[in-house]
């Protein structure tokens, strides 16, 4: 084949192809599980812009995977997927700002991220915003407002937002106070197989 003959590729079709086999290697689909390997494909098509592989590197740094953990790295790219408007990083980058992971503890910061993620559909952001609600980190403390993002987790199929919603039932927390309601938000905890052990889910309890 000459020069003319070379079919050109768009850079967003490479930078997917890089993630896509940096996939492979990281679960050992198609390819031997290689996890360095995984890293530097996910580096180069990262680097290349690529906001899927940015938040893979993230879990790279975060977790030590075919790198040396770098909680301050892991943040970094965190921060690049989620300003490119990754869900999933920015829950990630909650996180770190709620965690003092790799950046300095900023509840207001994990919350603002918390929405970011939430507005895009994420249940577990909803989740997240619930908690902070109800512990009042980031934002006035509002137990009504705890319940409704616990409802939106529930309601998106989160097990844990289930568990949430059972118990603000349970205790009259932002919702009046009813122990069938209760346990029916306790049955799709169950059913979804998070479901810790409550006294008044028993009907002979309550």
């Amino acid at each position: 084949w000459g020069e003319k003959d070379v079919i050109p590729y768009d850079q967003p079709e490479i930078d997917f192809a890089l993630y896509m086999l940096a996939n492979a290697y990281a679960r050992g689909e198609g390819a031997t599980k290689d996890e360095e390997v995984a890293f530097d494909l996910y580096q180069e098509s990262a680097e290349n812009g690529y906001v899927a592989a940015q938040e893979r590197l993230g879990n790279c740094y975060l977790l030590g995977k075919g790198v040396e953990k770098d909680l301050v790295e892991s943040a970094k790219w965190y921060q690049k997927a989620a300003n490119n408007g990754d869900s999933i990083a920015q829950l990630n980058l909650g996180d770190c700002y709620f965690n003092g992971r790799g950046l300095t503890q900023d509840y207001r910061q994990a919350f603002i991220w918390y929405e970011k993620s939430a507005n895009s559909g994420f249940s577990v952001a909803n989740y997240r915003l619930g908690e902070m609600y109800v512990k009042g980190l980031g934002v006035k403390k509002d137990d009504f407002k705890a319940f409704d993002f616990y409802l939106k987790a529930a309601e998106q199929g989160f097990s844990v937002g289930c568990l949430a919603v059972s118990d603000c039932y349970a205790d009259g927390k932002g919702v009046p106070q009813d122990l069938e309601i209760a346990r029916t938000w306790y049955q799709k905890a169950a059913d979804a197989g998070y479901a810790p052990y409550r006294a008044w889910a028993n009907p002979k309890n309550g």
